[in-house]
């Protein structure tokens, strides 16, 4: 029980910190969107993510789905480990000749010549990947959670930097491709550093055995998942072309940030945590719920605010050439109101062992999901987002809480239950600012944009601090983040 309440210390303080952490990264992303909206154009976002979407894909076969493995087993030794990484890294200069070789052939399929420039670019990254998976595993497990946040905002600092200088300097689509390669080399150099191993000599297979079982079937669960969520960016991009795909994956990583810079991260705080309580069940389960609360609390506002401030950050952010965005940014927030329940039951798989169930899951959100795409894409862009988003609320979400909950100390109900607080201040703010929308008269963007946070953070606030659990909870977290800040 001891260690059972110790763990659930760690999660909570590596939850919080985590969350200061992507506070800090959110800015960072924000003035980056701000600035590179200004000088890029949609038709350069287009060809980034014409290319991303193949990069992407070959990256699903990076680390064989062996980041998770070595987090969640309970025992790991040298020599798989270094077996691993000469495995990943030879991998990573695989898959860079792969995408150089394929470049040319992704240019005729999209009809535009610049995407292969911007694919072979990309494809260097592989070989940092290959770099850092394994430390970067090795930090997660270790639980040094403080250490991960630093590294993630630094390294995001200097990959921002770097994409904002050459932008510029005129250098176009490129400039971002520059920008994460730049976040990775970072990342390596801090990451080989905070994790004190370095490997051996040595690659046998049979030390690898049971991590690349488990890791094969997680990696097909993503290659599921990466064609269901990005078959979207193939069609616009093939179907309506460079430009509509620019506005509607700016609108994509707008909707993304909340969500993404809560949940992301704190996924590498409750996979560790989680895998080592899975034997007692009831730490489990608080253990899961407690970070679930921070989760939704934190991501409902924010995804509401999103919805009801659309258009205003738009013409704020990045100009009014961006207009386009808005109505598609709207339809994606409707899901974004599901997306931070259903993303951290990959924690529940993947800390339980689940690979499998997870796998078939895999297989039943990709129909649905590609299906969605396909019947939205005679509307355009925001017909795909719309069928995308309502198909989220009202099937596949559904079907993902009854799935994970059939097995596990976490139950389809603990899910339900603890998101019911996040859900009430949710619909208290959806009242609030529809009001606000339709019966003030707003002067501009900018007092639109203020309006409408402000509202959002006292409501959110006021709500929680009216019940004893939520004060409690608010002290624990500020508690927990004096701690881990040390």
């Amino acid at each position: 029980m001891g260690e059972g309440r110790n763990f659930r210390t760690i999660a909570v303080r590596g939850a919080s910190v985590t969350v200061i952490g992507q506070g800090v990264k959110l800015l960072l992303n924000t003035a980056s969107i701000v600035v590179l909206a200004r000088i890029l154009t949609p038709e350069d976002y287009g060809i980034v993510g014409m290319a991303a979407v193949v990069f992407s894909f070959i990256s699903l076969l990076k680390d064989l789905g062996l980041t998770f493995s070595i987090v969640q087993s309970p025992d790991v030794n040298d020599e798989q480990l270094s077996s691993l990484f000469w495995t990943n890294l030879i991998f990573g200069f695989l898959l860079c000749g792969s995408g150089i070789l394929i470049s040319p052939f992704l240019a005729r399929l999209y009809g535009e010549a610049r995407v292969a420039q911007a694919m072979e670019i990309y494809s260097l990254d592989f070989v940092l990947s290959g770099l850092i998976t394994v430390h970067q595993s090795l930090v997660r497990r270790k639980m040094l959670f403080k250490r991960l946040v630093t590294i993630d905002v630094s390294s995001t600092f200097v990959g921002l930097g770097a994409s904002v200088m050459l932008a510029l300097l005129g250098c176009g689509y490129i400039s971002p491709i520059i920008g994460a390669i730049a976040t990775d080399c970072c990342t390596a150099v801090m990451v080989w550093f905070v994790a004190q191993w370095r490997p051996k000599a040595m690659l046998r297979w049979s030390s690898m055995k049971d991590l690349m079982g488990f890791g094969g079937q997680l990696m097909g669960f993503n290659i599921l998942n990466f064609l269901s969520r990005n078959l979207d960016n193939f069609l616009v991009g093939k179907y309506i072309g460079p430009t509509a795909l620019g506005s509607y994956s700016r609108a994509y990583s707008l909707f993304l940030q909340p969500i993404n810079q809560i949940n992301l991260p704190i996924s590498y705080v409750a996979t560790p945590v989680l895998s080592r309580l899975r034997d007692s069940e009831d730490s489990y389960r608080r253990a899961y719920t407690q970070i679930l609360q921070i989760v939704t609390l934190a991501a409902f506002p924010l995804v509401i605010y999103l919805y009801f401030s659309s258009s205003a950050l738009v013409s704020l952010f990045l100009g009014d050439k961006w207009i386009t965005v808005t109505p598609i940014l709207r339809f994606l927030s409707i899901v974004g109101l599901v997306q931070p329940i259903s993303n951290t039951t990959g924690w529940l798989f993947v800390s339980q062992g689940r690979a499998k169930d997870q796998l078939i899951w895999g297989v039943i959100d990709s129909v649905l999901t590609i299906a969605a795409f396909i019947a939205g894409l005679p509307w355009g862009v925001e017909g795909v987002a719309a069928f995308y988003s309502i198909t989220g609320v009202v099937i596949r979400t559904p079907i993902l809480i009854w799935i994970v909950g059939r097995k596990g100390p976490v139950r389809s109900h603990d899910l339900v239950k603890t998101s019911l607080p996040a859900l009430g201040i949710g619909a208290v703010l959806v009242a609030e600012l529809s009001i606000c929308e339709y019966a003030l008269r707003l002067p501009s963007p900018l007092v639109v944009a203020v309006v409408n946070l402000l509202i959002v953070l006292m409501t959110s606030l006021g709500l929680v601090f009216l019940k004893k659990q939520g004060r409690d909870g608010i002290r624990r977290f500020v508690k927990e983040v004096s701690k881990a800040m040390g």
